[in-house]
């Protein structure tokens, strides 16, 4: 065969190919929907990220959650927690910030805190707060950190910190008690006159500012005076004979 043979065959052929793939059935090419990825009933589409722990980043990858894990800080923050939570990548996290534990309470990191009548605890990290005694010895009873009245009469304080109680008394009224019955009402300090002002003409006691008359004399208390207190024993009253008793008037008729 010749070499111009040789080209015809070739170019023959190649016009042949041609033919045959320009008359072969063209069918369309088929789309495929990349599956998705279900969490929690939510639908994720293909590269779509998914809500996952701080800890680690996913995102839906053909039909698969697929997810890259952080390295855990170190030293394990789960340890200043009495309360973490634990990720799928395996790492730790105090959702409620440090925390400490005293029984069923739970004590915010750096707060203190009274645990009881008598005891305050703070919590300083690591799970286990750190307590101490709060309250005061006064008269052989107990007291807690603060104010408080041992009686109507005193005002202490607590100071815990130095177990030391400062006391300060309550001062009554300046004004005289112008009554000879005076008290003191349960949960008072200072003294008062339950009937209002009064005195004693001899043995009985009467109202002030009216006369009593005994049929020999007419009495009647005397004015306030702001040096006198009557206390229980006074005063007297004022009094002045009638009667027969009475001495003689010196006013000419």
């Amino acid at each position: 065969m010749d070499v111009n043979t040789m080209v015809f065959v070739v170019t023959c052929l190649s016009a042949t190919s041609a033919f045959v793939l320009e008359n072969r059935p063209v069918y369309p090419t088929p789309h495929i929907t990349p599956p998705t990825c279900s969490k929690n009933g939510t639908i994720y589409n293909q590269g779509d990220g998914i809500p996952s722990d701080p800890c680690s980043t996913c995102s839906c990858q053909s039909g698969r959650i697929s997810c890259i894990y952080q390295d855990c800080p170190y030293p394990d923050v789960g340890n200043q927690c009495v309360d973490p939570v634990s990720f799928a990548s395996g790492c730790r996290r105090c959702p409620n910030g440090p925390n400490c534990r005293y029984g069923n309470l739970t004590i915010p990191y750096g707060l203190d805190v009274r645990v009881d009548e008598w005891k305050i605890c703070r919590c300083s990290g690591g799970g286990e707060p750190t307590c101490r005694f709060s309250g005061c010895i006064y008269q052989k009873k107990f007291y807690s950190e603060g104010i408080f009245y041992p009686s109507p009469c005193e005002r202490c304080q607590c100071d815990s910190y130095s177990n030391m109680v400062h006391c300060s008394l309550n001062k009554c009224t300046t004004e005289p008690l112008l009554c000879v019955d005076a008290i003191v009402e349960p949960g008072n300090c200072c003294h008062v006159c339950p009937n209002g002002p009064n005195c004693f003409a001899g043995n009985k006691k009467i109202p002030a500012g009216q006369d009593y008359n005994d049929g020999s004399q007419i009495c009647r208390c005397p004015e306030p005076n702001p040096n006198l207190h009557f206390g229980s024993f006074g005063p007297q009253a004022v009094c002045k004979l009638v009667g027969p008793m009475a001495p003689p008037s010196t006013t000419n008729p």
